[in-house]
């Protein structure tokens, strides 16, 4: 009986490691879980509207068959069907069986956040207040993130001052995280007659500039160029990649340019710079001056910047830059998006070592498991079969779930979408035509953010 009983909690513990592994709507399905928050932490279980009207509907039919531990999932569904009412009826129960949920405490901040009506000064004052107070609960669970929900709550309601309740947490985060940063800065500039410039100089002198642009956002760059005009000479020179890349993403090359190269001055192995001043090059037509700055780069000891030189091959099909930078793949993560540039070049251009190269290494694990990439894998080992290395790509394929049958039927869907002319499917990534890099706003600039991701 006692091996029978562990060999039960093992299988039991080994079919809860293979459901967290699903992300996808079927979970939705699977109610025996729903007390599992973890395992429903990935935006794309909620991505199906259909799904989650189902689970809504078999929930308002039997509520009574749902604990109250088993709600969240409930509630984010009424969330992304726009049902505030009900997501905070809702969490109001979870919250009960779980006070100390941080994910609940935020949500329920969020929901009074978003449910402020025009014209209701009044209620939405309540409702913002209500949102400060569950944020803040999170912040007492240790969520010091909920912080910047607070400030960003007291500057929609006109009152940045009240932001100082929660600015040392703003200030700590403020080093890696670009929100917070941005959120520090309008609190600095709450008195724009005398902005708080020992403020700005405190926080801007201790920025990890790679970290921080990790998480940064199109709105989050706009927001910091509009930080830099304001007061440009708060900005220490070696932290002048941040609005450099700012910068850089508005298009504004000859101030891009500036940023970068005084960012250099200030610290001459600055690989964030020179990766910069390679997009400024290259955006500028010096192809050769961002392949030279990709190579200072790489010899600062940024090696993850050989990506931007395989996407300036695959933007100009200039084989001499692949030769330059293909010896440091197996040594770099390379993003999907350009494996699959990779891929598309090697079966436009007959290039046998670029589908392969495409197909190792670290990262290449998401080609293989992207069922909707199977059809431009397998195009690729078909079209290099003869080559000895074609039967381990396949396998490799294959243990990852790719099939003749699932290529069947991409291009099944392929001929019903597009009156059986020639196309990508339609449910693939956004992809270029082939021979070429995939599209991207300002191009190997994709490359730095994708780099600074890994």
């Amino acid at each position: 009986m006692k091996k029978i009983g562990i060999m039960f909690l093992a299988l039991a513990a080994v079919g809860a490691s293979a459901f967290a592994q699903d992300s996808t709507p079927e979970m939705l399905k699977k109610k025996q879980f729903f007390d599992k928050p973890e395992l429903y932490e990935a935006q794309s279980i909620f991505s199906d509207p259909a799904a989650n009207r189902e689970l809504l509907k078999d929930y308002e039919a039997n509520p009574k068959l749902y604990t109250a531990k088993q709600l969240l999932p409930v509630a984010v569904c009424y969330i992304t069907t726009g049902n505030y009412a009900a997501a905070e009826k809702t969490l109001e129960e979870y919250l009960k069986a779980e006070p100390k949920s941080v994910r609940a405490l935020r949500m329920m901040g969020t929901v009074y956040f978003v449910n402020r009506k025009a014209g209701d000064d009044k209620g939405n004052e309540e409702k913002m207040a209500k949102a400060v107070s569950y944020y803040k609960k999170a912040m007492e669970m240790g969520d010091k993130a909920a912080a910047k929900s607070v400030a960003s709550a007291y500057i929609i309601s006109q009152t940045p001052d009240k932001i100082s309740e929660v600015l040392p947490t703003i200030k700590e985060l403020s080093k890696t995280d670009l929100e917070a940063l941005t959120l520090v800065m309008v609190y600095a500039f709450r008195n724009a007659e005398q902005p708080d410039d020992a403020l700005l100089k405190e926080v801007l002198s201790g920025l990890d500039t790679r970290t921080l642009l990790t998480g940064s956002t199109s709105e989050g760059l706009r927001t910091i160029l509009r930080m830099y005009f304001a007061r440009r000479d708060v900005w220490p020179d070696a932290m002048l990649v941040v609005p450099g890349r700012a910068a850089a993403f508005a298009e504004a090359w000859p101030l891009a340019l500036e940023l970068y190269k005084k960012a250099l001055k200030a610290d001459p192995k600055n690989a964030l710079a020179m990766r910069g001043l390679s997009l400024v090059a290259y955006r500028t037509g010096d192809i050769q001056g961002a392949v030279d700055y990709i190579k200072q780069a790489i010899a600062a000891g940024d090696k993850s910047a050989a990506s931007d030189g395989i996407e300036i091959f695959l933007l100009t099909g200039d084989k001499s830059i692949w030769d330059e930078f293909k010896k440091y793949l197996p040594q770099i993560k390379v993003s999907m998006v350009v494996r699959v540039g990779m891929i598309q070049y090697a079966e436009a251009r007959d290039s046998a070592d670029v589908f392969f190269a495409a197909c190792e290494g670290d990262g290449s694990e998401a080609i293989f498991a992207e069922r909707r990439l199977d059809k431009i894998v397998f195009d690729g080992i078909k079209k290099f079969g003869s080559d000895p290395r074609a039967a381990a790509v396949k396998e490799r394929w294959m243990k990852s779930g790719g099939s003749e049958e699932s290529v069947a039927k991409i291009e099944a869907q392929i001929a019903e979408a597009q009156g059986k002319k020639p196309a990508v499917p339609a449910a693939a990534p956004k992809t270029a035509p082939a021979g070429e890099a995939p599209a991207a706003k300002d191009d190997i600039g994709a490359s730095l953010d994708k780099a600074l991701k890994m």
